[in-house]
């Protein structure tokens, strides 16, 4: 096989194994995030690069070997380790092959038959080389499954033989075109050793849901850096294409199943505690709450969401008769999350318009402009209507307070594809000339932060007959303080964002239990044995008596970003200045974006962060502590004001009291 042949037989490889990689299914794969060990083999094209005449002590009249190639089949072993949740260390034993065909035309002129000829003589050099090679590689994963390799690469050449042979290829003379040996045997002077430096790629796939079995595609390129014959220019590349099979095994150690069991079924679940997302596990996880003062942004969502042909008020939003309108107080929020909120946006509008009376808004009435809604005016019209009339009727607002406009789609649309996007799409909006009137609700209380603010739960389970369902829960004093279920295999991890429900923290000091229920496919439980995690509270009663330092908590949330987009829009601007005031040298400031359930996944990480690093720049703040957490299910995401509400930038500020 000639060069030009070799090198496109393996760039369609490489074009095949990418596509392959592109559009594998990226969901319900458990990622390779612990120490595994394999096997591995790969197609190897070598690629030389001579520049020498010829071989010390083998006669040859050429002027030089020009670039040669060769192929065969590497094997080898392989361990790896995780470092971080992002960087993996891995070592490899292999056998590699290097071997190759050198060649060079000379032009000559020969006599044959008593007169001269013009004539090609080939130099042919057929070396093989292989060695025993170890690889320490560094990987990077770029997502939970595509992984970037780099390292050196350190052989013992086990052979290093060569054939070397001339012979006439022009004219064709018959016996004259036979190819004569020149040197063969051992190479002289060859270098015993091999040295690389090798980068590649590689991509994790489980072999089933929940498995410990992973095959790894893997496309590698290695650069040599010695040379094949001492005081020679010769050093071979080495380009591999193949796949490793990995075997991962249990994080835990999983306990005895009971002896009455019929089918073997056991569980085990391990927690360690996270500073971050992203951020390396404690192993020694003890839970402080403390105290604070806080002060709480709510952000209101101008938005009032309609079913699909629908111009009706939906149950959800919260409504009262004239007569309760004189005791609405929007102030009474205290404990009551951002979705709640939310389903009183009417009122709270209305208590505001009626405390500001030189304030007016405008309804923007929309539809999904798709099926029964394509073109519907009409059906905008009386969505925005309904809430003028409510405003009117109810509060007592003058209607030339009230502005009606209707479009078919939104001005900042969501996704016209996506069943999600039309449902957001069908809607009245609400603005105002009066920033008031829109502005967040703020709520003054005391509030409670968990350290560290994420417990991870390391998962293991093996069912002979499959997991059907799992169950793992955390109680303290016998009360359920949160629950993950779910159906199939559990996932390896699953992590507790406790300040995302703070009627789920711990509420005294005893120390709170876990455990993890799973249910086969033939209904056989098992149920895990029972951890505890230690819990310390520390109340402001405490730190005052103690003359403990303390600090006040402000949490603010934006809202308004576009539809796949991170730019920090003027509305959010504007409110960044308020922010602002509540930011001093001695602050700290944590900003965290945040998407919902839709799209890809690695868009959605990606897109979060770029939020808030968007949001960081605007606010200036120095040594901001900045991440992106992705896709999260803070709100339900099933609902438009759900996902509206998990498709934010959460800004959290530490003041020091003095």
């Amino acid at each position: 096989m000639d060069g030009g042949s070799q090198v496109k037989r393996s760039l369609d490889i490489i074009a095949g194994l990418t596509l392959g990689l592109l559009f594998y299914p990226m969901t319900s794969m458990a990622q390779l995030e612990r120490r595994a060990y394999g096997i591995m083999g790969h197609y190897v094209a070598a690629m030389h690069n001579p520049d020498f005449q010829s071989l010390p002590d083998v006669p040859c009249c050429s002027r030089s070997f020009g670039d040669g190639s060769g192929s065969g089949m590497s094997l080898g072993i392989l361990y790896q380790t995780p470092l971080s949740p992002s960087w993996i260390l891995s070592g490899r034993l292999l056998f590699m092959p290097h071997s190759g065909v050198l060649t060079n035309d000379e032009p000559t002129t020969v006599n044959i038959a008593g007169r001269p000829v013009n004539s090609i003589i080939r130099h042919e050099l057929v070396s093989s080389l292989s060695s025993l090679s170890i690889e320490p590689l560094i990987g990077y994963r770029l997502t939970d499954r595509l992984t970037v390799h780099a390292g050196p690469t350190f052989g013992y050449m086990m052979q290093n033989s060569f054939t070397q042979t001339e012979g006439l290829i022009e004219p064709s003379q018959g016996a004259l075109n036979v190819a004569r040996e020149v040197g063969s045997g051992a190479l002289p002077n060859a270098s015993s050793l091999y040295g690389a430096f090798t980068a590649g790629l590689s991509f994790d796939i489980p072999l089933f849901r929940g498995s410990r079995w992973f095959l790894t595609p893997e496309i590698l390129y290695s650069v040599g850096l010695t040379n094949v014959v001492s005081n020679l220019s010769w050093s071979v590349n080495s380009l591999r294409v193949g796949v490793a099979l990995k075997y991962s095994p249990p994080m835990l150690d999983l306990p005895n199943p009971p002896i009455e069991q019929s089918v073997r079924l056991v569980a085990a679940v391990k927690a360690f505690g996270l500073q971050a997302p992203g951020a390396e596990p404690e192993a020694a996880v003890r839970l402080t709450i403390e105290e604070f003062l806080s002060r709480t942004h709510k952000p209101l969502l101008p938005y009032i969401f309609f079913e699909s042909g629908s111009d009706k008020l939906e149950q959800k939003y919260r409504r009262i008769s004239m007569n309760e309108t004189s005791g609405f107080n929007p102030e009474r929020f205290n404990d009551t999350n951002l979705v709640s909120v939310y389903y009183n946006i009417l009122n709270i509008v209305g208590r505001r318009m009626r405390d500001n009376q030189q304030s007016t808004i405008t309804l923007t009435g929309c539809n999904s402009n798709e099926g029964a809604e394509k073109g519907n005016l009409t059906l905008s019209q009386r969505r925005a209507d309904v809430v003028k009339a409510y405003l009117t009727n109810v509060w007592g607002i003058e209607p030339a307070r009230i502005d009606v406009r209707t479009r078919n789609l939104p001005a900042n649309p969501s996704n016209v594809k996506e069943s999600e996007g039309m449902a957001e799409n069908r809607r009245t909006e609400i603005s105002s000339n009066d920033p008031a009137i829109l502005a967040p609700l703020v709520t003054r209380d005391t509030t409670r932060i968990a350290s560290p603010p994420i417990v991870r739960f390391v998962i293991e389970s093996e069912s002979a007959a499959g997991v059907g369902s799992y169950s793992l829960a955390a109680r303290q004093d016998n009360v359920l303080l949160q629950a993950f279920n779910g159906e199939g295999e559990p996932p390896q991890t699953i992590d507790w964002y406790l300040q995302d429900n703070l009627t789920s923290l711990p509420k005294t000091e005893t120390p709170l239990q876990y455990d993890i229920r799973v249910s086969d496919r033939g209904a056989q439980e098992f149920t895990s044995p029972t951890d505890e995690i230690s819990v310390q509270q520390i109340t402001i009663a405490k730190k005052r008596r103690e003359r403990l330092g303390d600090k006040e908590i402000v949490r603010y949330t934006l809202m308004s970003f576009g539809f796949g987009r991170a730019e920090v829009e003027q509305d959010n601007v504007r409110y960044l200045d308020e922010v602002k005031k509540d930011i001093s040298d001695e602050s700290t400031v944590t900003i965290t974006g945040s998407t919902d359930l839709m799209g890809d996944e690695g868009f959605n990480q990606n897109l979060s962060e770029k939020r808030a690093r968007s949001v960081a720049r605007v606010l200036r703040a120095k040594d901001s502590r900045i991440s992106g957490v992705g896709e999260q299910s803070y709100f339900d995401n099933a609902i438009p004001e759900g996902r509206f509400y998990n498709r934010t930038v959460h800004l959290l500020i530490e003041n020091p009291l003095k």
